[in-house]
């Protein structure tokens, strides 16, 4: 199978800029402007969304109405001007399945043309599947899945594994599609349920490929997506910035799939997270998920807020030389850029908190997998010093919290927000029960271990010129000993480190004694 490596047009970098991105669906339009620096660190400082409906109406001929264009038209003035408040905004404007459709396509560029001087590129299934893919694999810490995404006209699917996309599909059919074949608007009688599932059950049949996909989990993007997990967080009341990495079980989808149907448009329309703007075409495309994810058997919904835009300014940067191995490396790098934070700073406290957990193993339990909320906790630990140095801690907390760090789940991010607060009293107890939705047993303790230890980390460290080396713990019956080498007295590490020992007693049943070897050649 072919498939597009550079679908748009690569630059060269010369300076801050600000890159406008306009994607024209099927049912809504949108705008996302990025900040892009000489170093290409990357800022979303706006977007925007207007919803247009382009292809859930066309004429005898094929052709979209008049009155569509008009609004069209109207919505990419108002984004252009959107874009020339900020300073070298240059724009790439991309369209899928609604123009990929309509006969009159050539007319409505030339005219999109004439009153916008936008120039919109009309791109296949196959481009569209692929941006959703280096969206999803620049942001996410994905290995094998399926990613689907169902627009407003069209279906994208597209077969990941080991991070590389094998194999892609496009299809004509989308929510607004759906919502114009089968009597979904209103309450979903359980036949019209069944007929749907059938006829989905026999267009799934004839790819091939899909089968590879079975037991992978399912990675979703696009608005029906997006408002299953907008209706779970408001259920749920958890106050997350961002639904990027959201994850629900099929058990979960289901439930959902099941309280919504016997609903009326009406009954539908207030449920908190389904917006007025989709609650009436929302249920076909759902009902396909929910039949994807049992057909093959598929244990979690992973949802991506990242789609088509995004993949165009991956696909962007990739061309002038950004290179994306690892999301979670990725987005860290490009907040300590923007914030001016201290890398070798953060480096050495990450080497040096890394070493404290490893060498304090027998007395901590920690379930699963910890080492990107502890990559992250120890690298931003500080990123709370940009509003105030004095109480950065604090600061940390609200900042990461807030932040689109890629790689990581809603719930590692919280977590790792938590450990770099390193409120070992966990002070911000209202913050944490907000989030309480979240988390797994023990994960708690787990905050209280790791920040104590993240905050021992960031002692050992204290000042630029520090090269506190952690050599050897001793793990004795009353006392835990800390061998550090240094090429100066640590005078101010040492006594940074003692302000936590009552929280160190209380934590390991034993007394922090920290025992320094000063050497003039290391």
């Amino acid at each position: 199978m072919m498939r597009p490596k550079k679908p748009l047009e690569a630059k060269v970098p010369t300076q801050n800029r600000h890159q406008g991105i306009i994607d024209i669906g099927s049912n809504s339009v949108r705008l996302m402007i990025a900040e892009i620096r000489e170093d290409l660190t990357f800022q979303i400082v706006d977007q925007w969304k207007e919803v247009v409906r382009l292809g859930d109406e066309y004429d005898e001929d094929g052709a979209i109405p008049e009155y569509k264009i008009d609004k069209l038209i109207s919505t990419l003035l108002l984004f252009k001007q959107l874009c020339s408040r900020y300073e070298s905004c240059e724009i790439i404007a991309v369209a899928t399945a609604a123009l990929r459709k309509a006969t009159n396509r050539a007319l409505i560029l030339s005219r999109i043309l004439g009153a916008t001087q936008l120039s919109v590129r009309v791109i296949s299934g196959e481009s569209e599947a692929y941006l959703d893919y280096l969206a999803v694999v620049s942001t996410m810490n994905v290995k094998d899945a399926l990613l689907v995404d169902i627009g407003g006209g069209s279906l994208e699917m597209v077969l990941i594994q080991d991070r590389i996309l094998k194999e892609s599909i496009s299809i004509p059919v989308g929510a607004l599609t759906l919502a114009s074949q089968y009597h979904v608007r209103e309450a979903l009688e359980v036949e019209e349920g069944l007929r749907l599932a059938a006829d989905m059950g026999k267009l799934l049949g004839q790819i091939e490929w899909l089968q590879q996909a079975e037991g992978y989990p399912l990675i979703g993007v696009g608005g029906t997506i997006r408002t299953i997990a907008k209706m779970d967080k408001a259920q749920a009341k958890v106050p997350l910035a961002s639904l990027h990495h959201y994850v629900l079980s099929r058990e979960h989808v289901e439930k959902w799939h099941e309280k919504l149907r016997p609903l009326s448009l009406e009954e539908r329309e207030k449920i908190q997270g389904l917006s007025k703007d989709r609650a009436d075409i929302f249920m076909g495309a759902f009902t396909f998920i929910t039949y994807v994810m049992e057909r093959l058997d598929m244990p979690i919904l992973t949802v991506s807020a990242k789609g088509v835009r995004e993949g165009v300014l991956f696909d962007l940067l990739q061309g002038e030389g950004l290179m994306i191995d690892d999301p979670l490396s990725l987005s860290i790098s490009n907040m300590m850029r923007r914030f001016r934070l201290q890398r070798d700073h953060a480096k050495r406290v990450h080497v040096l908190f890394n070493r404290l957990v490893e060498d304090m193993g027998a007395l901590m339990e920690l379930g699963g997998d910890w080492s990107q909320i502890m990559h992250t906790s120890a690298m931003l630990h500080d990123c709370g010093v940009v509003i105030s140095p004095l109480e950065r801690e604090r600061h940390a907390l609200y900042m990461l919290l807030h932040s689109d760090l890629y790689g990581l789940t809603p719930r590692e991010l919280v977590l790792s927000a938590f450990i770099a607060s390193a409120d070992q009293k966990l002070k911000a107890g209202e913050a944490w029960s907000e989030y309480e939705a979240l988390f797994l047993p023990g994960d708690k303790e787990g905050v209280r271990t790791l920040s104590l230890l993240l905050r021992l980390a960031i002692s050992f460290n204290r000042g630029a010129a520090s090269d506190v080396e952690l050599v050897a713990c001793d793990i004795e019956e009353q006392e835990v000993v800390f061998h550090v080498r240094a090429s100066t007295p640590p005078l101010l590490e040492v006594s940074e480190a003692y302000a936590v020992r009552t929280a160190f007693r209380k934590r390991f049943k034993r007394d922090l004694v920290i025992v320094a070897n000063v050497t003039q050649s290391r």
